[in-house]
């Protein structure tokens, strides 16, 4: 099973995502609008909604992917 990284770029007006293979190639990629209401507390919300929809479409599951945290692979 190729395991696979999820990319996000938060930025003022969007958020762009990529999901990524191991070797850098970039397989999908999309974006939603920065929504900035109630200051901001609906972005975790938004990019969470967002990921888990794209993964149905693509009928992914997390068990696909790694996950970093300060530049160490968490289960690759």
């Amino acid at each position: 099973m190729e395991k696979k990284i999820i990319g996000i770029d938060l930025g003022g007006t969007s958020i762009k995502f990529a999901i990524i293979s191991l070797e850098g190639e970039v397989q999908q990629k999309w974006s939603i609008p920065t929504n900035i209401l109630d200051e901001g507390s609906h972005i975790v919300d938004d990019i969470i909604d967002s990921i888990r929809h794209r993964l149905e479409l693509l009928g992914l599951t997390n068990e696909k992917f790694c996950w970093y945290q300060d530049g160490f692979s968490r289960c690759c």
